[in-house]
């Protein structure tokens, strides 16, 4: 099988690359070739040169993802008889009837969240260009689908009408020989507590009512609050720190490479996902908590349907009870309070994760899901 994987973002700047990074190993493990075409941004450096082909597109808002389609487009044109599947995303379905002129390729959407940080003009056009027009005018023009979640597939159709029969669930996933138990660099008996979150700092994901509980009152032990990543909220965020008197508290790293985590996670004692009750996190899948999980760490966690699916009743977990500074000190005086029992349990997570839920099983199974698919396809031509 030969397959092309278009996603219409900065690879370079990706926080969560690791799903493509991740599936398209395990296509290449089976012997099949995968590219990835996507951007980059104006001094960006191909990390994945043996994956990814990058286009250079116009780094401008907006524009970006315009000119790298029609980019996309001329360079599919000159190259889709060496591939027998094309994977897009809801953002690169304007180029299903591009396509469609020009080869008889196998169309695949995978969908992997709902848009969000929309927040100001430029990310409300964003979501009506790039998500619901495409969606609505070409969402039931792929041969096969794939999704995070059942709950998104439920959205998804619900909102556009789609009613999709050739389809698969992929959730997220770990590479646990990549994400694994690593020893700290730091005496945790002679520096504070360390809280740690990874991903994309947008306001909607929780994280300023995190910095707000840190000023709500003092925890029962000396903390940190390492940040990992950016997105379109960081600025506001240091902001907040500063305006509460958090700055040596709070610490912000930037995005880093994705093989570079499993080390920053090693350094922290308490890990946090706090998203709220929002309908794009409530049909996710928390790619970030299955690394935690891998790398053997306590864990602080808003009781969304996601998060409590996933570990239940663990040992390892404390539950923010409600989305409020209040609720979330509470849950990390406890987190500190118990640190040594959590962490005595928290090796129960990566046993877990171990069993189901690593990112080759995943791409077994999307790559099933492809060759029945394709099959399929050729039989009722």
């Amino acid at each position: 099988m030969r397959i092309l994987w278009i996603t219409a973002d900065r690879f370079d700047t990706k926080a969560d690359k690791s799903s493509w990074i991740e599936i398209a190993k395990g296509f290449q493990a089976r012997g099949w070739q995968v590219d990835i075409l996507a951007g980059q941004s104006k001094n960006g450096e191909n990390q994945y040169s043996d994956l990814v082909r990058v286009i250079q597109a116009i780094d401008i808002p907006l524009i970006f993802r315009m000119s790298l389609m029609f980019y996309a487009y001329r360079w599919i044109k000159a190259n889709a008889r060496q591939y027998d599947v094309l994977i897009i995303n809801p953002e690169c379905l304007w180029l299903v009837p591009l396509v469609r002129r020009v080869s008889d390729i196998h169309i695949h959407l995978d969908i992997r969240t709902l848009p969000v940080n929309l927040t100001n003009l430029k990310r409300r056009l964003d979501r009506i260009l790039f998500w619901k027009l495409p969606l609505r005018k070409y969402g039931k023009s792929a041969d096969s689908y794939t999704f995070i979640t059942t709950g998104l597939k439920i959205a998804v159709e619900e909102e556009f009408s789609i009613g999709v029969e050739q389809y698969a669930i992929w959730h997220s996933g770990v590479n646990t020989e990549l994400f694994r138990p690593l020893a700290p660099t730091l005496d945790a008996t002679e520096t504070p507590v360390n809280l740690f979150y990874h991903g994309s700092l947008s306001n909607r994901r929780g994280i300023p009512d995190v910095i707000a509980a840190l000023a709500f009152a003092p925890l029962p032990k000396p903390v940190t609050f390492t940040l990992v990543g950016t997105g379109p909220d960081v600025e506001e965020m240091k902001l907040q720190a500063q305006r509460l008197g958090l700055t040596e508290i709070v610490k912000f790293k930037g995005l880093l490479p994705y093989e570079d985590i499993p080390e920053e996670i090693s350094k922290a004692d308490i890990c946090l996902c706090p998203l709220p009750s929002r309908l794009e996190w409530n049909v996710s899948s928390p790619l970030k908590i299955l690394e935690y999980m891998a790398c053997e760490k306590p864990m602080v966690l808003t009781s969304i349907p996601p998060h409590t699916d996933l570990v239940g009743d663990q040992p390892f977990v404390i539950w923010i009870d409600e989305q409020t500074p209040k609720a979330i000190h509470s849950a990390l005086a406890s987190a500190c309070e118990q640190l040594e029992a959590l962490t005595a349990a928290a090796p129960i997570g990566r046993s877990i994760v171990r069993s189901s839920m690593e990112w080759s099983n995943h791409a077994d199974q999307f790559a099933e899901h492809l060759v029945r698919a394709t099959a399929s396809r050729r039989i009722n031509q």
